[in-house]
C-alpha cells in the first residue's frame, strides 16, 4: 500500500491534475476530462471501540440507533427479551 500525506486540499488538487489531465487526454484524446481520481484513506473501524461506545453511551442515558449500530460493527442485531426478576420470597 502507498500512502501519501497530502494536508492541504490545493496540494491534492495539485496532484490530481498533473495526474488525471495527462491520463484523461491520453486515453480520450480531444474530449474534455469528465472524470477524476481520487485518493482515499482506507477507514477500518475497529468493533471492538464502536460497541465500547455504544455501552458507554447507553450508562449515559443515550441511546444509539440500531441501524446504524449494525452497519458499524457488521452484526445483525435484536433486542434481547428483557429478563424476568426472581420471584420474591414470602
Amino acid at each position: 500500500m502507498v500512502r501519501i500525506n497530502l494536508p492541504e486540499p490545493s496540494r491534492l488538487v495539485a496532484v490530481r491534475g498533473r495526474f488525471d489531465a495527462p491520463l484523461l487526454a491520453r486515453h480520450f484524446p480531444g474530449t474534455p476530462p469528465l472524470a477524476y481520481f481520487e485518493l482515499c484513506a482506507n477507514e477500518e473501524t475497529d468493533v471492538g471501540t464502536v460497541v465500547e461506545h455504544a455501552a458507554r453511551l447507553s450508562a449515559a442515558g443515550y441511546t444509539m440507533d440500531p441501524e446504524q449500530l449494525s452497519e458499524k460493527t457488521g452484526y445483525r442485531l435484536t433486542k434481547a427479551p428483557k429478563a424476568e426478576p426472581p420471584p420474591t420470597a414470602r
